[in-house]
């Protein structure tokens, strides 16, 4: 009786699950085709190509769990109400500014996609490359289940490199020397 209700309830998760390495893999190629179109178009304004990246990266990535995890749990814990929100506002601009820019330098490179994997801890991870001419270039896209069940990404490593630990470790030495208040108004600025 026990092993069946472990059967069950391993089925049930299983199931739950089953497919979704294969509809993540899907949408982040259908995603990327999208993107490649809107970047190849020359007819569009920067600006106009920019809101169409927006709409649809916008739901893919969970920019407010980024902009914590890059803050670091203790400094924003820290932080009032009002503080998490500026900062939530700032970053948010911030990051996709800096995804859109990343964007515009695309050329005619490929993107190729692995499988997704699902991890240990629930979480999965979409290896990708971007092919040039003369490289293989790895990106791994980072999700996570949120509480309204999509997967979402947190996190994205760029030739080896995290994006949040990248903003993680620039933040910090920001504030070692900075108040909060300074840090947002350099943060605003692109100065950081």
């Amino acid at each position: 009786m026990k092993s069946f209700l472990f059967l069950s309830i391993f089925g049930l998760f299983f199931n739950l699950y089953a497919g979704v390495e294969e509809s993540i893999t899907d949408m982040m190629v259908k995603n990327s085709q999208k993107v490649t179109s809107i970047l190849k178009d020359k007819t569009i304004s920067k600006k106009k190509q920019d809101e169409q990246l927006i709409k649809i990266v916008d739901p893919l990535f969970d920019f407010k769990l980024m902009g914590t995890l890059c803050l670091g749990k203790t400094t924003y814990l820290g932080l009032s109400e009002e503080q998490k929100s500026k900062f939530h506002t700032v970053f948010n601009k911030k990051i996709k500014n800096s995804y859109t820019g990343k964007l515009h330098l695309y050329t005619d490179e490929k993107l190729e996609f692995d499988k997704a994997q699902m991890g240990k801890d629930k979480r999965l991870s979409l290896q990708s490359y971007l092919i040039t001419k003369t490289e293989r270039k790895s990106v791994i896209y980072k999700f996570y289940l949120s509480d309204e069940k999509q997967w979402l990404i947190y996190d994205v490593d760029i030739f080896g490199v995290s994006i949040v630990q990248t903003y993680r470790n620039q933040f910090a030495g920001a504030l070692k020397t900075k108040s909060f208040e300074q840090f947002l108004a350099e943060l605003n600025t692109d100065n950081i």
